[in-house]
């Protein structure tokens, strides 16, 4: 299939999820905007994306997992790599934040000192003033440049004075001239403070300034001193000297104005080669706003140099925190190893059993081509190798199975050709004989029969009747049936045959001694022979070891015994006959032990007491539907029981 018709075949709306997409989409596209329409699109799309990310997630996995080797790389990877990495980035966290911690408190130090050190100086200035007391005009300019002077590290000092007139402050001094502004929030005048603050000009440029504000009593005067210095670069420079942090915040600023930094700091080179590492976090801290007092929080990005914070931090000699690095890296360094040589090893055992399982694959397409003398290679002495043999012995039980599989159809055929030659010996319709209605039903219990039973018509004068049961089943059975029938056919069938009394018993004492003259000791067979004069409305009959067939007559059950035992049993044995008259309203019923040995599911018998209730339950319907009826019972008692004897019944009623 081309890519166009695949993906003509992929939008083509087939499915309810795809027409309720087409939908959503529909609505979302065309509806206005914040109508009903988009809303009820939003759930729709949400949904319809959810579906198809699900099909989309387990055909990708169907297809990267379908193959054992990836099955195994994956397993490897989530049950070695997968857990290692977690390890190592938990590694990496904790060591960023024992480095980011410290880092963080060494420049709070900074800021702690810086925020102390401007409190002060009103105390210094007024010091200064008490000291210059006798002079006619207070010398404020000279000592705010000593004070300054006195405090050169603190680059960018403003320091603003204020003097406290009728409850009013004006500005009395300010240095530099430019400063803020000259207006004081209230909340500034009424204690003393010192801390961070964060102040914002007219242009919206937020500025971040160490400021520390007090008063200041001189004779009879009051002032209010402000010091102020902010975030500037010759503080971030000298942080950084002093600690290893780098403030990198775009707060920082020159003139007041927001800008980033452009200081570069001669970074601590890591040990093994590894050169310069810079390690980013963020620093809080406590601030004020300016125009109201409030507390707020200031937020800086800051770079650190491990070595250097960890000198700092722990108070040891840079040579001894390298030693320490050089250990863990050295660490870190064999942990890889491992994991590599683990990798490795897992790489070569998954390649052993992906090779073993790419042969059974490759064995098992070639079997089902039909090449059986296909076999694998098993070298390995393991349980791979193992599956090997089986599947080269699997192969050669199926090359064995697939010859017996032939001869056993060989033999079906011959068994089906033998079912239709033993279906020829037995009598499709019943002869007509005078006032005689008969039928008869031979059902095998296998492929061929050991029951047997045949219409002989003797110059439309006389009619036997012949229902024999072979001992054992199968072929043997239908091979010993098939000799009997010719030796029964071959003293019966004949224009010479003489009609006269003791006829029956003659010809079963020759049968007999034919069969034990033919067979072994342990075949034998049962025999019923009957013949019908119409003329003389009689039944001749000779019962030799068969059960005894049914005669009704007048509601009345009679049993024909007379005869002998089995024939093919005893060679000397001498035969009985009987004839009885019959008449009009007759009924006589012959069947083999298949009818009342029939078995249910829990192993009854059907029995000779059923076969009798059925036989005058259904005495006066016609032949074959008593036949039926019998038939029917047997199978309605049996139902999920296998038939497991021949079954046979003859019926025959004078009319």
């Amino acid at each position: 299939m081309s890519l166009a018709k695949r993906i003509w075949a992929w939008l083509t709306p087939d499915t309810r999820m795809k027409r309720w997409t087409y939908v959503g989409l529909f609505l979302a596209v065309f509806g206005e905007e914040g109508s009903i329409f988009q809303v009820l699109a939003v759930p729709i799309l949400i949904v319809s994306v959810l579906h198809y990310t699900w099909i989309a997630a387990k055909s990708f996995r169907n297809r990267l997992l379908w193959k054992v080797r990836d099955r195994i790389l994956v397993s490897f990877v989530f049950v070695g790599i997968v857990p290692i990495s977690i390890v190592l980035v938990i590694g990496v966290v904790i060591a960023w934040f024992l480095v980011g911690t410290p880092g963080s408190n060494l420049l709070l130090r900074q800021v702690e000192t810086t925020i102390s050190r401007l409190e002060r100086l009103p105390l210094m200035l007024q010091v200064d003033l008490y000291r210059n007391a006798a002079e006619p005009v207070l010398p404020i300019s000279e000592i705010v440049n000593q004070t300054l002077q006195a405090h050169a590290d603190l680059t960018d000092l403003n320091i603003e004075i204020y003097e406290q007139k009728e409850g009013a402050h004006q500005l009395l001094y300010a240095h530099p001239d430019v400063h803020p502004g000259t207006e004081l929030p209230e909340w500034t005048i009424r204690q003393p403070f010192a801390h961070v603050i964060l102040d914002t000009l007219p242009d919206a440029t937020m500025l971040i300034d160490f400021r520390s504000g007090t008063h200041i009593d001189f004779k009879d005067r009051r002032f209010f001193v402000l010091v102020s210095m902010p975030l500037t670069q010759p503080f971030q420079t000298r942080v950084w000297e002093q600690t290893g942090v780098l403030i990198s915040s775009q707060f920082l600023s020159q003139g007041r104005s927001v800008q980033r930094t452009g200081i570069e700091g001669d970074w601590s080179e890591m040990p093994m080669g590894l050169g310069e590492v810079r390690l980013p976090w963020a620093s809080a801290f406590k601030s004020l706003r300016w125009h109201n007092g409030e507390e707020d929080y200031v937020f800086l990005s800051i770079w650190l140099d491990p070595v250097r914070i960890l000198t700092g931090a722990m108070d040891l000699e840079q040579s001894i925190i390298r030693i320490m690095l050089v250990t863990l890296t050295g660490l870190c360094f064999g942990l890889a190893c491992v994991e590599i040589i683990s990798l490795l090893i897992g790489l070569v055992i998954s390649r052993r059993i992906t090779a073993a399982v790419r042969d059974l694959s490759a064995g098992s397409q070639t079997l089902r081509l039909g090449h059986l003398d296909f076999r694998i290679d098993t070298p390995k002495q393991d349980q791979l190798g193992e599956l090997s043999r089986s599947f080269n012995d699997m192969a050669e039980s199926i090359q064995v199975l697939l010859r017996e599989v032939g001869e056993k159809e060989r033999m079906d055929t011959e068994l089906a050709m033998a079912r239709e030659v033993q279906a020829r010996f037995i009598p499709t319709d019943a002869p007509h004989m005078g006032r005689l209605e008969l039928v008869g039903s031979w059902i095998p219990a296998r492929m061929v029969s050991g029951d047997y039973y045949d219409f002989i018509p003797h110059q439309e004068r006389v009619l036997d009747i012949v229902v024999s049961d072979i001992s054992g089943k199968g072929m043997s059975a239908a091979l010993m049936m098939a000799g009997l029938r010719a030796a029964l056919r071959s003293q019966t069938v004949s224009d010479t045959v003489e009609l006269k009394p003791g006829r029956l018993a003659t010809l079963v004492n020759r049968l007999n001694q034919h069969l034990c003259h033919n067979s072994s000791p342990d075949k034998f067979a049962t025999l019923f022979i009957c013949a019908f004069d119409p003329y003389a409305s009689t039944l001749t009959y000779c019962c030799a070891g068969h059960n005894p067939p049914y005669l009704l007559r007048d509601g009345t059950v009679s049993l024909l015994d007379v005869g002998g035992c089995p024939i093919g049993l005893f060679e000397e044995w001498k035969y009985e006959e009987n004839t009885i008259p019959v008449t009009r309203g007759d009924l006589f019923v012959i069947n083999t032990d298949g009818i009342t040995e029939a078995q249910s599911v829990d192993n009854t018998e059907f029995g000779e007491d059923r076969l009798r209730e059925v036989i005058i339950t259904h005495q006066n319907r016609p032949c074959e539907d008593i036949q039926e009826q019998i038939l029917r019972a047997v199978r309605n008692f049996s139902h999920g029981s296998e038939q497991f004897d021949d079954q046979t019944v003859v019926i025959g009623r004078v009319k």
